[in-house]
């Protein structure tokens, strides 16, 4: 009768400790897909501290921006500072699972709250544009089912 050598299972415990993870890695790829990659991050660097600032300055001015949640409606209120505001607002509501529920809706009138419908429940994030700067404030929210 032949002795049974553990050594003769060596090279699949290797390749298994070697294939398992990387096929994680590949999956994991695959299912969050490609990302923007910045040709010249620098660049993108100076408008991410130029975007820093304006906000920075948005808060310094006195303006406020709260956002709640009822089901599945995202209640954007403005409390306006000292100083004005430009008049044409934007509010983006951002979904970073699925891109294509994005929505854009101006804000005429700061005064008075702006509604926005969220098209799926889960995690949103809403940002407050000015012309001149994209995402002055920022909420994140989560819309029940």
């Amino acid at each position: 009768m032949a002795r049974w050598s553990p050594w003769a299972w060596t090279p699949f415990v290797i390749i298994g400790i070697t294939a398992i993870p990387n096929a994680i890695l590949i999956y994991g790829a695959k299912k969050v897909g490609i990302s923007k990659v910045e040709a010249q991050p620098w660049v993108a660097a100076g408008r991410l501290d130029a975007d820093k600032e304006q906000r920075a300055a948005f808060i310094a001015a006195g303006h406020r921006f709260f956002v709640t949640v009822e089901g599945r409606t995202a209640v954007c209120t403005l409390v306006p500072g000292p100083r004005p505001l430009p008049g044409d607002l934007r509010v983006h509501a951002y979904r970073a699972t699925d891109a294509n529920l994005d929505q854009v809706l101006a804000w005429p009138d700061p005064a008075l709250p702006v509604r926005l419908d969220l098209p799926a429940p889960g995690r949103w994030l809403i940002h407050l544009d000015l012309p001149s700067s994209p995402a002055v404030a920022s909420y994140a929210v989560t819309a029940s089912p």
